[in-house]
């Protein structure tokens, strides 16, 4: 096997222009489109941490509106049942007061009959005992 120069000159020369029509027709073209795909990966990446920064703080505030209106909620609960309990204590002073109001009503009521009644049986029992005496006196 022979090396010939003028072939190996030409299949150098053939070797660059091949190469030089390749990167002038493929190679550059494709360079470009992989760099425009890369800025739009890229592009795309920057506009999904965004979002992903705006869904975060978007979860902060629905988070801090939670908690307040959690707070405000057992805030109101708590002012009702203080409402609730100063209005059933209120009432139940009124129901005891009421109730000491019927109980001396009720007891003057039932002295003042206990005193008639002690008077009446105090007046049958000496007119009975009368009675018995004369009746005692009379069997004879």
């Amino acid at each position: 096997m022979n090396i010939q120069p003028s072939v190996l000159i030409w299949t150098v020369i053939c070797f660059c222009v091949f190469m030089l029509v390749l990167w002038k027709l493929l190679f550059k073209p494709l360079l470009a489109v992989m760099d425009a795909r890369r800025e739009k990966v890229d592009s795309a990446r920057e506009r999904k941490r965004g979002s992903d920064e705006r869904i975060a703080k978007a979860k902060e505030e629905k988070a801090l509106a939670l908690a307040e209106a959690k707070a405000r909620a057992a805030a109101a609960y708590a002012a009702k049942a203080e409402k609730l309990r100063a209005d059933s204590e209120s009432e139940l002073k009124a129901l005891a007061a009421e109730y000491e109001r019927e109980k001396e009503t009720a007891r003057g009521e039932y002295t003042g009959e206990a005193e008639a009644t002690q008077k009446t049986v105090a007046a049958e029992v000496g007119a009975l005992a009368g009675e018995f005496a004369e009746q005692l006196l009379n069997f004879r």
